[in-house]
């Protein structure tokens, strides 16, 4: 069977040179059995992290998602595990250089109006802010 992806097989997609961060074939000491690449794979389509198509006996994987989708899915992960929402949230924009705090009431003012702000960054498939009722609560 075939595997066909984006990046070679055995590759860690999320690894830029000098980050730190080793090739998957640099950890193994040979290539990875195609069975290890099908198990992780398939369960990274269980969790709806790649998308596959099949083509005769070839099946093709690709990334759901980028890396800012991915992080975005990991800190939904963990704030649901949590029990006060509020407080984790409270803690997390505290915790921000202020910088980043002034991007992120910039980001959450053009949703809340439903104006793009012209300052804000564009990224690719990211959509535009759109107006949506907020629960009233007091913080």
């Amino acid at each position: 069977m075939a595997v066909a992806a984006g990046a070679r097989v055995g590759t860690d997609l999320g690894a830029r040179p000098g980050d730190g961060r080793l090739d998957t074939r640099q950890r193994l000491d040979g290539p990875p059995a195609c069975t290890t690449v099908m198990t992780t794979l398939t369960r990274l389509y269980a969790k709806r992290a790649v998308t596959r198509d099949q083509l005769g006996r070839t099946i093709h994987w690709a990334a759901v998602m980028g890396e800012a989708g991915l992080a975005v899915h990991r800190m939904l992960r963990v704030l649901d595990r949590q029990t006060d929402r509020r407080a984790v949230l409270m803690k997390f924009v505290a915790s921000l250089p202020a910088q980043d705090e002034q991007l992120l009431r910039r980001i959450l003012l053009a949703v809340e109006t439903g104006r793009a702000d012209p300052k804000l960054p564009r990224y690719p498939g990211c959509r535009p802010p759109q107006s949506r009722e907020l629960p009233n609560s007091s913080l």
